[in-house]
């Protein structure tokens, strides 16, 4: 009895979800037919272009859409009466009618409620439901772009500073290392980048208050909503890479995307055992010493890196002996697991810890502008009083 039940439940399920997957492959048939029936715009050809011609040959033209196939229809009205027309690029002129396809519209109905109205569309919807609890099941990781290749299909514009483009110059000032990107603005206060003033698209460069900046896809402030002026901000010498996004794209990485969002990439865990040692040295006491460590075996893989920076500044404070220099150490690590390529479900778990400490002999108090013309690298003395300490712990 139970059998007898279960197998017309069972069949009807069977029959639905054949029905489904066969009108769904008719279906993905039209676009490819489509895309080669469809005339196609000729290399280098501009929008301009395109749109004189087709008004040559319709004044009346109001609407010219490009579909996914690279299908060019045009709309237009003609003493009145509507018009429309699958347009050739190459003449402006109508090849084809742009009337929907009677078959694509039968099969397209048949596919979605199988002209059974609100009931069909319950029952079609109930088949395709074991099929969205599989992708449901699949966690995507959170990624801002990847790699530039990713900036195309990006709504807005993006732009990315690869690993490569920063070893090249070695900068470790992230108002240099954004010099080359196009709409970001910044404004220099003591020289070093300690607390970046970063503008895109003239939204202000005040603390960088109108630009989420975030590291690994995580908002840099320790307040982003209450208070998203950077006044921490990580060393830049040991940034991976860097992503600048503007646009409407940015509404998603955070409260405050006037401008654009910034995401600054940290050094990744290697696919294998690798590491690196730079140690450098300079004028005014500078020193900088950067090392990393790292390797992958199996489903387990880990990370470990210091930065250390210091200086003794290049300013002169009025009647002192103290430098106006800075003294910045960063430490990171990362451990990450992730399931093995047999598994059913494919996933991943990073744990990232960093700290930082640092020390830095700055001031808000600037110079007249008497002063600042005849030594714009001095101090006031009263400056002097003024002693900044930051630490920062995080994990993510």
């Amino acid at each position: 009895m139970i059998r007898t039940l279960h197998r017309w439940p069972g069949l009807l399920a069977l029959a639905l979800v054949t029905i489904l997957s066969l009108s769904g492959a008719a279906l993905s048939v039209f676009p490819a037919v489509e895309r080669i029936t469809a005339p196609q715009v000729e290399t280098g050809q501009t929008v301009a272009t395109l749109a004189d011609r087709i008004q040559a040959v319709y004044p009346g033209v109001e609407q010219i859409r490009r579909s996914p196939s690279g299908r060019i229809t045009a709309y237009w009205f003609d003493q009145g009466a509507p018009g429309a027309a699958v347009i050739d690029p190459a003449t402006g002129a109508g090849v084809a009618s742009a009337d929907p396809n009677q078959a694509l519209r039968w099969l397209t109905n048949f596919h979605r409620s199988l002209f059974l109205g609100d009931g069909g569309r319950i029952a079609m919807a109930a088949g395709a439901a074991p099929a969205l609890a599989d992708q449901a099941n699949e966690l995507k990781p959170v990624q801002i772009l990847g790699d530039r290749q990713n900036t195309f299909s990006v709504s807005g514009s993006a732009h990315v500073i690869t690993n490569e483009d920063l070893e090249e110059k070695e900068n470790t000032d992230v108002h240099r290392m954004l010099r080359d990107v196009p709409g970001v603005y910044f404004q220099e206060e003591e020289g070093y980048g300690l607390r970046p003033n970063i503008g895109i698209r003239g939204s202000g460069r005040d603390r960088s208050s109108k630009v989420s900046l975030m590291e690994d896809g995580v908002l840099i402030a320790p307040a982003p909503y209450a208070a998203p002026a950077a006044y921490y901000f990580p060393s830049a010498g040991r940034f991976y890479g860097v992503e600048v996004l503007k646009g409407p794209d940015t509404l998603r990485y955070g409260p405050f995307t006037v401008g654009g969002a910034i995401n600054f990439l940290s050094t990744p865990i290697p696919a294998r055992a690798s590491g690196m040692v730079n140690v450098e040295g300079g004028e005014d006491g500078a020193q900088r010493a950067h090392a990393y460590y790292g390797a992958t075996e199996g489903q387990f893989g880990f990370m470990l890196e210091a930065h250390q920076q210091r200086t003794q500044g290049f300013k002169d404070i009025d009647r002192s002996n103290r430098d106006a220099g800075f003294d910045k150490r960063d430490y990171v690590a990362k451990l990450r697991w992730q399931a093995p390529e047999t598994a059913d479900i494919q996933q991943a778990f990073e744990l990232k810890l960093e700290h930082s400490t640092e020390v830095s002999d700055e001031t808000y108090l600037g110079l007249t502008d008497r002063d600042f013309e005849r030594d714009a690298n001095r101090r006031y003395g009263m400056s002097d009083i003024c002693l900044l300490y930051t630490s920062d712990a995080a994990d993510e």
